[in-house]
């Protein structure tokens, strides 16, 4: 992995997390899923990109 060689955090956006400690223990920084659990699968996917982009903008505004 590149970003293990140079040092650098790696975050993981994902529209479905089943288990984020095993993500995190294989070397990302974070893991965060961009979807509610409840939702069904046809509304993820129609919601995945401004679900994804609220995720990002979230993670950024917190992590300054």
């Amino acid at each position: 992995m590149h970003a293990k060689r140079y040092s650098k955090p790696v975050v993981v956006f994902a529209g479905k997390v089943k288990d984020a400690a095993m993500l995190k223990e294989a070397g990302f920084q974070e893991v965060i899923c961009i979807n509610e659990e409840k939702k069904d699968l046809a509304l993820m996917l129609k919601e995945g990109p401004i679900n994804l982009e609220r995720a990002v903008r979230r993670y950024f505004h917190e992590n300054r």
